[in-house]
């Protein structure tokens, strides 16, 4: 027993020393780390935090390191991860968290949550802190992020893959005349690659042409590569001559002619270079004109847009700021100009900005003024940088170097490229008769937010329609007449460079009797009875009627106001886990709405609620005559086409069973069925927008057939029944709510003839 305590003592003693050690390691790594982030060394400062999280998962300093870091290099989703589970840990882990909260959020456009949480750092500092002008700053960018998000404009943008873009930054894309040829900047890591202070590699030239299939070769480095920064700029004078980017005196520009193969001695741009930095150039096409980005000629540092002009004796001429308000207080940079010297492309962190660097367009008007800076919006700018937009001499693409997710590291090159309208046609015809269809609305409603959403409407002539829609996006396309939607189906376009591409779909539209009316008998207990009114649905634990109620109401108004002799007993109900006293308020909401609009109060009773775990609404109880003018929005009218809702049968979220309340409803419909033996209807089952187009277009269909199955247990003939899935097509409500929701999921009954 002795020997078994002090082998005891022993472990313990040697767990202590090793926990010691280990201790010692996480705060040595901790350090480490914090060091090189507070010099922006984020790439190598990740290892040491990620090192601690393997042994301490819930190191909270450790997790706020490596979230920062993460926001800077590799992935801003691993930095959203990590920023929300160090708030949760501990939210007061750093003074600023809520500061790089709102920066992660930003990012990954939580454009509500990145104000939130920007208003709450801002709020905490004083009105005279420096910082309150950078919050105000980023606020303003988000709310610009979150308006050129909604309404994106008609561009493709595609990353030019792990052959061009490596986990390091590429940027500069310049590409030859052919469009065969890609010059770029990479500060990958290779044998021969020397380390700035910053731990990363220096920039170097890279170049790479273009192979059969459009594919890229392996990059290769050009010789012009110094032992320091190196970066492309332009080929010009037909892609004989190279502008560069060389880190001297702070930054210059610097050219090259081609010599057979390979590339002359660098010779410094005299007009252009100073004492400062001098960032990017461009020469126009007819080699007048050089634009450059300078810090030379600005107090607090920041880079403006300047431009030279070439003399006669081909020397260039005194720099001049370059005006029409391109630029601000922040900085410009990577200017380019198309080849007829009327537009000017360059990036900016100021201006109306969605974050970083933003592209921005203005045009040179014939009174030789810029216009105002306009920002190229969504998908070609996002709330990080967007620089170097350099385009084809060739194509309507153009090449970007830009940071956002999908990518492969920090900055990667990306290739842009329009995307066209096109043309869609074809005709419309009847089912069993196949005659044209005339005068038919065809609706084309976007579905998918790839491009800026179009909504397109035409009608048919001669059975025949035509459309212009935008390519790569998906649309939901109905056939309208009337009041009543024919048909619903979806279109997917894919990406297409072709202007002129165009598409035929045909619809064969379902065959309805022409009868104007048909003469439909109403068993007596139509006219009285339990039942739900339709629409009278109330959110979770609340009793106030929205607006999605009142046009169901406003309905029984005119009914109750129309026949006197009328009464509507009110009977409130909730859910299971609702408080029962609820059901009674609901009831008196709807009571009180009713006399706000003339009901008579006598007409009215209001009994006790009850509670069922399946629907929240109303049970009514119409009591009168079979004359009384009842509610036509049971059944619209006689005529062939009109359609009405089933009121009570209502389905749970992704479920299509028939509970108890919707067979009472069922039983009415059986009831007018067998009173008109040959009456011919569609039952037509819809979901709400809940999960996946295809999913629901399913669900739609059991849903239908769930009624359809009910039917024929009780006696109607199948010949007289067609069963129809719409999915989510024409909702009745927003699906943004669950009373929403609950109003979209359900069963519709249209009169098909007799």
């Amino acid at each position: 027993m002795k020997l078994n305590v002090r082998f005891f003592l022993i472990l313990v003693m040697a767990l202590g020393l090793f926990a010691q050690a280990n201790s010692q390691d996480v705060s040595d790594d901790l350090r480490e780390g914090n060091r090189l982030l507070k010099q922006e060394h984020y790439r190598n400062a990740l290892p040491f935090f990620e090192k601690i999280l393997t042994k301490e998962p819930k190191n909270t300093k450790a997790l706020f390191g490596a979230a920062v870091c993460y926001l800077h290099r590799y992935s801003k989703e691993k930095a959203l991860t990590y920023i929300e589970k160090v708030y949760a840990l501990d939210s007061t882990v750093d003074k600023h968290i809520h500061f790089w909260m709102g920066r992660v959020y930003h990012q990954n456009y939580m454009f509500d949550k990145a104000l939130e949480q920007y208003n709450i750092y801002q709020s905490n500092l004083s009105k005279k802190d420096l910082r309150q002008k950078d919050l105000a700053k980023y606020i303003n960018q988000v709310n610009t992020a979150k308006e050129f998000v909604k309404n994106n404009q008609n561009y493709l943008v595609s990353n030019l893959g792990p052959v061009i873009n490596s986990s390091y930054s590429e940027h500069s894309p310049v590409t030859s005349m052919d469009d065969k040829l890609l010059l770029f900047t990479s500060r990958r890591s290779n044998e021969t690659s020397k380390e700035d202070l910053d731990g990363e590699p220096f920039e170097d030239i890279f170049q790479s042409k273009k192979l059969d299939g459009g594919k890229w070769s392996e990059p290769q480095k050009i010789q012009l590569n110094s032992g320091g920064h190196d970066a492309s700029i332009q080929l010009f004078d037909n892609d004989t001559k190279l502008l560069v980017y060389k880190f001297t005196k702070g930054g210059d520009i610097y050219y090259t002619e081609r010599n057979g193969d390979k590339w002359g001695d660098l010779k410094p741009f005299a007009g252009i270079n100073s004492r400062d930095f001098e960032a990017d150039a461009f020469i126009s096409a007819d080699g007048k004109t050089a634009y450059f980005a300078t810090n030379h000629y600005k107090r607090n540092g920041d880079l403006d847009i300047y431009y030279v002009k070439k003399n006669a004796d081909g020397s260039w001429g005194d720099p001049a700021e370059l005006r029409g308000g391109i630029n601000s207080d922040e900085d410009e940079d990577a200017p380019f100009i198309t080849p007829d010297g009327k537009t000017l492309y360059f990036s900016s962190r100021g201006h109306k900005n969605m974050g970083g660097y933003d592209v921005f367009k203005s045009v040179l008007g014939d009174s030789g003024k810029w216009s105002e800076p306009e920002n190229m919006g969504y998908p070609i700018n996002t709330p990080d940088d967007d620089v170097y937009f350099y385009l084809s001499s060739i194509s309507k693409k153009s090449y970007i170097s830009s940071y956002r997710e999908g990518g492969f590291g920090e900055k990667d090159i990306y290739e842009i490229s329009y995307i066209p309208s096109v043309k869609i046609n074809g005709t419309v015809t009847e089912d069993r008769t196949g005659k044209k269809v005339n005068n038919l609305q065809i609706l084309f409603v976007s579905t998918r937010n790839t491009t800026k959403p179009v909504n397109e409407s035409t009608n048919t002539q001669d059975g025949r329609y035509s459309a212009t829609l935008t390519a790569y996006n998906s649309y939901r396309i109905k056939l309208i007449d009337g009041k009543d939607t024919l048909l619903t189906q979806e279109l997917d376009i894919p990406f297409t460079a072709d202007e002129n591409m165009t598409i035929t779909r045909d619809f064969v539209i379902p065959f309805i009797q022409k009868d104007s009316e048909v003469a439909i008998k109403l068993p007596e207990k139509f006219y009285s009875g339990k039942f739900l009114l339709r629409d009278i649905h109330f959110e979770t634990g609340k009793s106030v009627l929205s607006t999605l109620n009142q046009n169901e109401l406003d309905k029984a108004a005119e009914i109750l106001k129309k026949n006197p002799e009328a009464k509507l007993k009110i009977k409130g109900s909730v859910q299971t886990n609702e408080n029962p006293t609820l059901a009674q308020e609901r009831s008196k909401s709807v009571s009180e709405y009713l006399k706000g609009r003339g009901v008579s109060a006598t007409q009215l009773e209001v009994v006790d609620g009850f509670t069922d775990g399946s629907i929240v609404g109303l049970e009514s109880n119409f009591k009168g005559t079979p004359t009384m003018e009842f509610d036509k929005s049971i059944i619209n009218s006689a005529a062939v086409g009109a359609s009405f809702i089933l009121r009570n049968v209502h389905f749970e979220t992704a479920k299509w069973d028939l509970n108890e309340v919707s067979r009472d409803e069922l039983d009415l419909l059986i009831s007018i069925l067998k009173e008109n033996p040959t009456l011919n209807i569609e039952i037509g089952g819809y979901t709400d927008n809940l999960g996946e187009d295809a999913a629901n277009q399913i669900l739609s269909e059991k849903r239908a057939k769930s009624v359809e199955e009910y039917l024929l247990n009780n006696g109607i003939d199948k010949s007289h029944l067609s069963v129809v899935g719409y999915g989510e097509a024409s909702p009745l409500a927003p699906n943004d709510s669950e009373e929403g929701r609950v109003l979209n999921r359900r069963t519709e009954i249209r009169i098909l003839g007799k």
